[in-house]
């Protein structure tokens, strides 16, 4: 047996028969989330910011900051989420979409944040395409 790596593309020679080669082919699993500690801790940041006072314009550069490690990351779900809920705030000042959130007395926006920064579970991933199929469908309705 016999292992070739090259550009994260794993390939392994499983029988060998004179001319005749089988091969498996794999690429590694890739887990989704913000991994990067800064993220984390801007998203943490954010939280407490957010729940003592709302103000659309740090918080708008604070999400900038964020995707832009989520870009990094090379993850397009909380790419463009980031995005579209920027946008969504500086446009109507406020975070109220209707989406089924917290169970407890957590407001929206620090729920939805806490989704962020647990995106690689895919409970959170349903719930983030969610939102984001909330604020692509007020994005449009709103031009």
């Amino acid at each position: 047996m016999r292992c070739l790596k090259r550009k994260n593309i794993f390939r392994i020679e499983i029988k060998s028969r004179g001319d005749c080669k089988e091969f498996i082919t794999f690429a590694p699993y890739k887990k989704l989330f913000m991994k990067d500690s800064k993220a984390n801790q801007l998203l943490d940041e954010l939280v407490k910011s957010s729940e003592q006072n709302f103000d659309v314009a740090a918080i708008a550069s604070k999400l900038t900051d964020i995707r832009a490690y989520a870009l990094k990351e090379e993850d397009p779900l909380v790419t463009k989420l980031l995005r579209l809920t920027k946008e969504y705030i500086e446009q109507n000042e406020v975070f109220d979409l209707a989406f089924e959130g917290p169970e407890e007395e957590e407001n929206k926006f620090s729920y939805f944040l806490n989704l962020l920064k647990g995106s690689d579970n895919k409970y959170n991933r349903e719930e983030l395409g969610e939102v984001r199929d909330i604020l692509m469908g007020r994005t449009k309705a709103a031009e």
